[in-house]
């Protein structure tokens, strides 16, 4: 093949690739005058979700203690002795998911301060802080993904 001819044929190509670009940008910003024009509104914003969408990745897929699944177990068997709906310990019952949330911070500080009437197990005081640090999830489906 003659060097010209190569030349003309990879300037034919590049030539048609380009062409095909700009009649893709003129097709795209047309649409877009139209939409503009065809509506005086401006664009409003998605509403947010209401609660975050699972992902299909579970707290325990993560190493992240879940309410139901353990912190709920530890708390009985560690808690509720004297944090109970018939002996509330300084006004405290630990028995649901809402009355930890409700206590979430004397609840955090007690642990941090080894200030407990029962001794806990390492483990245990462990789990409490990973929950702790990733904002005390109460399902499996609750917990963050990156």
């Amino acid at each position: 093949m003659r060097p010209t001819l190569c030349i003309g044929l990879i300037f034919a190509i590049f030539a048609c690739q380009n062409e095909s670009k700009d009649q893709q940008s003129q097709v795209a910003e047309a649409s877009a005058d139209e939409n503009l024009e065809g509506n005086s509104e401006t664009p409003k914003p998605l509403p947010e979700p209401e609660e975050p969408v699972f992902t299909g990745i579970t707290c325990d897929e993560q190493d992240i203690p879940s309410w139901e699944k353990t912190i709920k177990s530890v708390t009985k068997n560690r808690c509720e002795r004297c944090h109970n709906s018939e002996f509330a310990w300084n006004g405290v019952i630990l028995e649901t998911y809402e009355q930890v949330l409700e206590h979430r911070d004397s609840v955090k500080e007690r642990l941090e301060e080894d200030e407990l009437t029962i001794d806990i197990g390492v483990l245990e005081l462990n789990a409490y802080a990973i929950w702790f640090a990733n904002d005390m999830p109460e399902k499996e489906s609750d917990c963050p993904t990156e």
